[in-house]
């Protein structure tokens, strides 16, 4: 917990006899404009931000009992961001991680689509009487959802840098990931590129 009695983090524990051992990699769970916590999809470690410097007590609960030690996390003094920066980074990698976890209900949804048509196109393609004006309506109705599949679903990797990709483009679901990444990486405020980036991709 933080200095207001905010939880930054859990840790599950095993539930077997023996000693154990933990460590909080001091990051800590975004959160949204109404308080609610935002949960890391796939991505990670990259859904969580770097808890920032100061006083922090680490709870354990064991049964009906709570032990308890206070943390004390210290700046990096080869960075210096002061609490302004630190709130505009938090607030902006919320809403990337919130549009994240759209993104990904959104390709699911997508994906889903795709398969449906394929199996629609498959078994009227063993009709044998299969009229010109469904098989143009279907091909119209295929052309224009491949275009909006280009956009939506992530291709790959590839080579590029998550800052060229948000730059140049790609398929909103990468743009989306990159967006993540640059934003809860070290403690920066958002760059002009990320608040463009975040605003476009909210509307």
């Amino acid at each position: 917990k933080d200095k207001d009695g905010e939880k930054v983090y859990d840790i599950s524990l095993s539930k077997e006899k023996g000693l154990q051992q933990k460590t909080w990699n001091m990051r800590c769970i975004a959160k949204s404009q109404d308080g609610k916590e935002i949960k890391p999809g796939s991505g990670g470690f990259a859904g969580y931000l770097n808890a920032a410097p100061g006083e922090y007590t680490a709870e354990l609960h064991v049964g009906n009992q709570t032990l308890s030690k206070e943390i004390t996390i210290y700046p990096d003094l080869r960075i210096e961001v002061d609490e302004e920066d630190r709130i505009a980074q938090k607030e902006s990698f919320a809403k990337a991680l919130i549009l994240s976890k759209k993104m990904g209900l959104t390709v699911t949804a997508v994906k889903n689509i795709t398969r449906q048509l394929d199996k629609m196109r498959t078994e009227l393609e063993k009709k044998e009487a299969m009229s010109d004006e469904v098989q143009n309506a279907l091909k119209s109705f295929e052309e224009k959802f491949r275009d909006l599949e280009d956009e939506v679903v992530p291709k790959g990797i590839g080579l590029r840098s998550s800052r060229e990709e948000s730059l140049r483009g790609g398929s909103i679901a990468r743009r989306i990931t990159s967006m993540v990444g640059n934003l809860g990486g070290f403690p920066f405020p958002p760059t002009s590129t990320d608040m463009h980036l975040l605003k476009e991709l909210e509307m």
